[in-house]
């Protein structure tokens, strides 16, 4: 006899977990993010997908949650399908950290109080926090058999002569009518576009700054009349790489000096393996020895 009662609790439970299971599955929900990491005060959306086997859908609810802020309510509607297909639109949060994880909570509920659940987690970025600054990058002219481009992949200067195009992000032009002349354009061997936007406060760069005024210009192949304290943003399709300014432009007689100083903010650089490249760019004045340093001076037409 205690054996039997013994199945038959086994089976009493095994039903009931079974019917639980089997009102999980009556309603499903699906969320597709635009994006996984985001910047302070950006817009991202959230497809939402959802559908149930009783009579309708009664409720969708999304909530938050970070470290910071706890939990928040962001949207609770009701609802009156048996399926819906909505698209929730997020104001990414600014933060003071220089990153926040915030989850993300997608529930929907049945007519029978069925109800299903989906959770993203999304990385916000700073977009107020200052970006760390490369300075003393000297890009000479090509007719000075020295460095006269820059690897964004590699972050360093290259010699455009010797290296892979892929590596030649950006270089100096030589000047059409005089090779003692230093050209006062930049071009790019792997497709990046030039904006110069002089406005733009460099000072005061973020990732968010350098990516809206980039996204919002007009871009060149190349970028000309190159000019002391000039701002330059520079891309490619997937946004803006690079804040650069030109911080002198050495003109000496004859190629062997003329040059670029220039210092750049880099939101986003890596190497092939995805990771931060070395910083391997030399230090201001580094390799122009003491007895051959250019004028103090800026600009010095011949």
């Amino acid at each position: 006899m205690k054996r039997i009662l013994s199945i038959l609790l086994m089976l009493a439970v095994f039903v009931s977990s079974c019917e639980r299971e089997s009102e999980a599955d009556n309603v499903v929900i699906f969320v597709t993010p635009s994006a996984t990491v985001a910047t302070g005060g950006q817009k991202i959306y959230f497809d939402i997908a959802a559908e149930t086997i009783n009579q309708q859908i009664v409720r969708l609810k999304i909530e938050s949650f970070d470290s910071i802020n706890g939990e928040t309510l962001l949207y609770d509607e009701e609802q009156t399908s048996k399926s819906l297909s909505f698209r929730y639109v997020y104001d990414v949060p600014n933060v003071d950290v220089a990153t926040l994880d915030v989850e993300l909570t997608f529930t929907v509920e049945d007519n029978l109080g069925n109800m299903q659940w989906m959770r993203h987690t999304l990385k916000v970025e700073s977009s107020t926090t200052g970006l760390d600054e490369l300075t003393g990058i000297a890009l000479y002219s090509p007719h000075a058999n020295r460095e006269d481009a820059f690897s964004f992949r590699l972050m360093q200067r290259v010699k455009s002569s010797e290296a892979e195009d892929t590596d030649v992000d950006i270089y100096v032009e030589a000047d059409g009518t005089d090779e003692n002349t230093l050209g006062r354009s930049w071009g790019s061997k792997t497709g990046l576009r030039f904006c110069k936007v002089n406005s733009f406060n460099y000072a005061a760069a973020s990732q968010h700054a350098i990516e809206s005024v980039y996204n919002n210009s007009i871009t060149s192949t190349r970028v000309t009349d190159l000019e002391v304290d000039d701002v330059i943003l520079v891309g490619d399709d997937g946004g803006a790489i690079a804040a650069i300014r030109i911080v002198n432009i050495y003109d000496e007689e004859g190629a062997a000096l003329d040059r670029y100083d220039i210092s750049m903010k880099a939101p986003r650089h890596t190497d092939e393996d995805g990771d931060d490249a070395e910083d391997t760019t030399p230090e201001e004045g580094e390799d122009i020895p003491a007895d051959e340093e250019g004028t103090e001076d800026a600009t010095e037409e011949k």
